[in-house]
């Protein structure tokens, strides 16, 4: 099985990666419902959340989709 990227997930959601990359990463300027479809897509695909990681802190990302719906 192909390793999913972030470009691919871009492509699903007709959204660009910087976007995806912002959302993935915490960053501001990115709606809740938003955040919450990409990472339900990312989800979705198959992607590895494994790569995400806090350069500062070296410490991975962890995101739920329950933690942002209600």
């Amino acid at each position: 099985m192909a390793k999913i990227n972030m470009d691919e997930i871009a492509k699903s959601l007709g959204v660009s990666k910087g976007l995806v990359s912002k959302a993935m990463r915490g960053k501001y300027g990115v709606s809740e419902e938003t955040r919450a479809k990409i990472f339900m897509q990312a989800t979705n695909l198959g992607y590895d959340f494994s790569k995400l990681r806090n350069k500062k802190t070296s410490v991975s990302h962890q995101w739920h989709p329950s933690f942002h719906l209600a």
